[in-house]
């Protein structure tokens, strides 16, 4: 999520509805993938990066790759996503997987219905490649991302409504 000024390590959890009202929150690359995400019934992110490939020891650390962690309530409408993704973002790895118990932390913050914990990543494919050209990658897969959400049509499911 965002950074301090002093610090490139992110500001934690912060409910969704305060991510609009402070810019520095999320990375900006991550941003728009981010908020269409949450502007769903059926998704929740928890965590997201967009990578840091002009740190130096990027590599060393793993800190190449964008991820998202989420929260899903209707899992069609996200393999839906998933597939769309990876048959349509070009230049990076996608791997998806569930990430296990929801923390209890989040309960209070969460829509009714049945949630399941999972993390969509964007590794880029070489993952030594130059950081300029690395970023250029990342912020052109997050972008499609974007963009194949949006396509989906509607954003809303009544999967968990009441």
């Amino acid at each position: 999520m965002g950074k301090s000024p002093d610090r490139s390590i992110g500001t934690g959890f912060q409910v969704w509805t305060r991510l609009d009202a402070d810019p520095d929150v999320l990375d900006p690359p991550i941003r728009p993938l981010v908020q269409a995400l949450n502007q769903t019934t059926w998704a929740r992110t928890i965590f997201s990066c967009a990578g840091h490939p002009e740190e130096p020891d990027s590599i060393k650390k793993g800190r190449r790759q964008a991820h998202v962690d989420l929260l899903i309530s209707d899992q069609h409408a996200w393999n839906t996503l998933i597939t769309t993704i990876k048959r349509t973002v070009q230049g990076v790895r996608i791997t998806e997987a569930p990430l296990g118990p929801i923390p209890h932390w989040l309960t209070p913050s969460l829509p009714p219905g049945t949630w399941h914990y999972h993390r969509l990543v964007f590794e880029p494919v070489p993952y030594n490649q130059p950081p300029e050209p690395c970023r250029a990658t990342l912020d052109t897969a997050l972008a499609s991302a974007t963009k194949a959400l949006e396509s989906q049509g509607p954003r809303t499911s009544h999967a968990n409504t009441h």
